[in-house]
């Protein structure tokens, strides 16, 4: 078994990983291979204030043995999102708006 292989299999271990850091991990959605022995496994996020967003959470397989290398809550496509960032500078404000400056 290669190294992708192993990391692919080690579903478990990605949804354990996510039981020290989140409480609300909802059904598995699928696997991304991002490389030799680098694989992600995204879980849905159950937590009702993040509707659409999933866990990502990276795995790594080197001689024979697969770790975690990180684990995060990214938005997916019908998450709700801040706006992007404009500077201050770009901004419409209230007093401006009314004419106080």
């Amino acid at each position: 078994m290669n190294a992708t292989s192993r990391a692919v299999e080690a579903r478990d271990l990605a949804r354990e990983a996510l039981s020290d850091v989140a409480d609300q991990v909802g059904d598995y959605i699928q696997v991304l291979e991002d490389g030799e022995g680098l694989v992600t496994h995204c879980f849905d996020c159950s937590n009702p204030g993040y509707v659409g967003w999933y866990w990502a959470v990276t795995l790594v397989t080197l001689d024979g043995h697969t770790t975690v290398s990180e684990a995060n809550l990214l938005p997916g496509a019908g998450a709700v999102v801040p706006p992007p960032w404009r500077p201050e500078v770009n901004r419409e404000t209230v007093a401006r708006h009314r004419g106080d400056r």
